[in-house]
């Protein structure tokens, strides 16, 4: 206890000479975003938020998985008054048998947060230790630097990157005391330990990862041994709270948007997906295609001749398939565009048997035929039975092998392939090519893209947009897509992918995912961006006791789907802020005769002063209407803006979606949601002219 006091002591003065940064207010120098698992998923200070990650995390010998916390394992019990502080407790699951128990405390000392942390094993494995692991994203961080105090005294510096080094180990150091900075100097980020221990510096660009990583060892390596670890965390940020200037540019007449869309793969009976689909104006759609389910044995030996009597009596005993047709029929009615993915496929199709859900299945190439034949005989179920043809087919995330794996190549082959026995079926569905698992995966479309034959039958570029990109990264689909002369669509759009810890039920995840939109807009220009999910899976709209209760999230993106026009153009735009993003899109050739117009400014952090200079003359009249997404809050509609000499003012609140319109049709009729329960009140005024002015978006050929 003497020996805690002291370090305690030692922590509150560092504290003080950190805090002592002009730009730090004390009142707010740190805070912490922790979700229900205990792992740390944003830090704030100052209005600002970064990306600063951390969580337990326990790697089996070898490296070969790295085991953490899982919600439906892990009790939570939050401080009323301040949810950051609390006590979280429960088991992780390591190996096939391996079990061990941790508690973690989380209290404030001072400006800093205190994370106390033990863990025992109640079912020993070999493993590699425990290890709190951090994460420092590479955006934020790369040509900065770490301080640190080394246990034999004095100082040492390890630099952080610009590009991947060849040696992915940046440094392997002995301290209790870490100072983490940005280039700019603008963010500084404190780690205090109790005790000196061998920590690990790396660059996660070895593995297509997008942070630094800080490896923080404490015990464990004896399979019998328990582990603790007793830390402070303090971020200070300098806020940017300079003016910021946005301008409207022009029209980009060759890029159209045909209006945002969502998956109905998993859960499409949920009553998620129909309040989805009455509230929210959707555009296209992406459906499952389950081979599992459509052909558990292969019909027959014979590829060219498939066993109708089969498929069909499969299909009516098959639940899945019931509701995947259910969906599509709901999708026609609707008229709403759809794509298609497979994700099960059937052992006797794969190399070797395996679970459902197993990734990276490999189908041998001797196999190809029966797998054309069963996904050709599904396609024309659909058309024949819910005169569904979805614009193209993809195996989902391909590239990573989720859950079928092909190399490049392969890939080709198989494009050419499922191209000809469509045609040859009378099908008008073609392929996808990418819906790779995320921007990064564009080397995966090389070999079709430049295979005349297979681009006979590609009709539309995909991708994910899992962990977001750089805009060389997003620039570089848009690029492949204009060449091609073929529509691009984000068929998964989504921020964190890691769906056992429910990362968007996390605090700020919105936040994350309107950036992650403005920045595509801005940078990929596609046609669509399709949700994951607009059903219970990733849900916008959580269901508790019987009750569905929108999110934050669907507050946030219904600003998307409401006002875009149909048949929208692009605007080009622009702002001198990267936490300050503006897009926008235009409709010329309303019936109305009166441009229809919408501009979606998203804030990130505190409030700012924000000047709009219409440089392109697109604007018109005296005023602009004026929405406004905050939090938990409704889409509220405030006071018109004036526009003066082609230039708006405004002050966007903190953490904030502010559209502005003009002569816009707004799908959603009310200016505000109703606390009434969705589902005994479901949207009526409005809905049907909102269906009947949806117009199907164009097809490619």
């Amino acid at each position: 206890m003497k020996n805690y006091w002291r370090w305690l002591q030692k922590t509150l003065q560092l504290t003080i000479v950190v805090g002592g940064l002009g730009w730090v207010d004390p009142a707010k120098a740190t805070d912490l975003v922790i979700d229900e698992t205990g792992a740390i998923c944003q830090m704030k200070s100052n209005g600002e938020r970064i990306a600063v990650r951390g969580g337990l995390r326990i790697p089996e010998v070898g490296w070969g998985t790295l085991a953490c916390p899982e919600p439906e394992r892990v009790t939570c019990r939050r401080n009323e008054q301040d949810p950051t502080v609390g006590q979280w407790s429960g088991t992780v699951a390591v190996g096939s048998n391996g079990l061990y128990g941790f508690t973690q405390t989380v209290t404030r000392v001072g400006d800093r947060m205190m994370v106390d942390l033990g863990v025992s094993p109640q079912r020993a494995t070999p493993i590699q230790g425990f290890y709190y692991w951090m994460d420092l994203p590479i955006e934020l961080f790369r040509g900065g630097w770490a301080e640190v105090q080394l246990a034999t005294g004095g100082m040492t510096r390890v630099d952080f990157p610009q590009t991947l080094p060849e040696k992915h180990h940046l440094g392997f150091v002995t301290t209790s005391n870490l100072v983490f900075r940005n280039s700019r100097g603008t963010v500084v980020v404190t780690v205090e330990m109790d005790r000196a221990l061998a920590l690990t510096l790396q660059d996660e660009r070895k593995w297509n990862g997008t942070d630094y990583n800080l490896l923080i060892p404490f015990g464990g390596r004896d399979s019998h041994e328990a582990g603790h670890l007793r830390f402070t965390l303090q971020g200070a940020i300098e806020p940017d709270l300079r003016p910021v200037r946005v301008e409207i540019l022009g029209i980009e007449s060759n890029r159209p948007f045909w209006g945002m869309g969502g998956n109905f793969c998993f859960g499409p009976r949920h009553p998620a997906t129909t309040y989805n689909l009455d509230h929210l104006n959707v555009k296209w759609a992406r459906i499952e295609c389950n081979l599992r389910s459509w052909e558990p044995q292969n019909d027959n030996d014979d590829p060219a001749h498939p066993n109708e009597a089969f498929f069909l009596s499969n299909a009516q005993a098959q639940a899945k398939i019931r509701d995947d047709l259910a969906m599509a029929r709901d999708l026609v009615r609707r008229q709403i565009p759809m794509v298609i993915s497979t994700w099960q496929i059937p052992d006797w199709l794969c190399a070797e048997k395996g679970a459902p859900w197993d990734h990276r299945r490999i189908i041998p190439r001797e196999r190809w035929p029966e797998l054309a034949e069963s996904v050709a005989t599904y396609l024309r179920y659909l058309k024949e039975n819910a005169g569904a043809e979805p614009l193209a087919f993809s195996f989902n995330e391909a590239d990573m092998g989720v859950m079928v794996l092909l190399t490049p190549e392969e890939n080709r082959d198989l494009i050419k392939l499922l191209g000809q026995t469509f045609a040859r079926m009378g099908l008008k569905t073609g392929l996808m090519l990418g819906d790779t698992g995320n921007a990064r995966g564009l080397a995966f479309t090389t070999p079709a893209a430049n295979d005349f034959e297979a681009l006979k039958y590609v009709r539309c570029v995909a991708f994910h947009s899992w962990s977001g990109g750089s805009p060389e990264e997003f620039a570089g689909w848009k690029t492949l897509a204009d060449r091609l002369g073929v529509p691009l669509l984000v068929t998964e759009l989504g921020m964190d992918a890691d769906w056992r810890r429910k990362p968007y039920q996390v605090p700020g995840y919105a936040l994350r995912e309107v950036g992650l939109i403005q920045e595509l807009i801005l940078q990929a220009r596609p046609q669509s961006l399709l949700q994951w999910e607009l059903t219970d899976d990733y849900g916008l709209v959580p269901q508790e006791k019987g009750t569905l209760t929108p999110s934050d999230r669907f507050y946030f993106l219904n600003s998307f789907y409401r006002f875009v026009p149909t048949n929208a153009i692009y605007l080009m735009t622009t702002s001198d802020h990267s936490k300050m993003l503006m897009t926008g899109f235009i409709r010329s050739d309303s019936p109305a005769r009166k441009p229809e117009l919408v501009l979606h400014l998203f804030n990130e952090g505190p409030a700012r002063q924000v000047t709009l200079f219409d440089r392109a003359q697109v604007l018109r009249g005296r005023t602009v209407d004026r929405w406004e997404t905050q939090g938990q809050g409704v889409c509220r509609r405030l006071d018109p803006v004036k526009i003066r000499k082609h230039e708006i003012h405004l002050e966007l609140p903190e953490d904030s979606l502010t559209s502005l319109t003009q002569h816009a049709f707004v799908a959603e009729k009310r200016a505000e949601y109703g606390k009434t329960d969705p589902q005994t009140s479901p949207v009526k005024r409005g809905h049907r002219a909102a269906k009947e002015r949806r117009s199907r978006a164009p097809t490619t050929n």
